[in-house]
């Protein structure tokens, strides 16, 4: 559970810093309701690589996207 929070949070971070790549003038929402997101595979600090359908469970999956963080 914990490996599955760790790579839930580094695709959060992730998807943050591409969001801020690209310097905008306008204000962009984002990903809108019931967009399908990207297909994608990550590697877990054990080498495990983790994918959408890997992480979702029964009733789907919660992804909390973070316009930007104040750390």
């Amino acid at each position: 559970m914990q490996r599955r929070f760790c790579l839930i949070l580094s695709i959060v971070i992730v998807l943050a810093l591409a969001g801020t790549a690209s310097a905008q003038s306008e204000f962009d929402p984002g990903i809108g309701v019931g967009v399908q997101i990207p297909r994608f595979e990550l590697a877990d600090a054990d080498g495990e690589v983790w994918t959408f359908d890997t992480l979702k469970g029964e009733q789907g999956l919660v992804l909390q996207f973070f316009r930007s963080a104040d750390w």
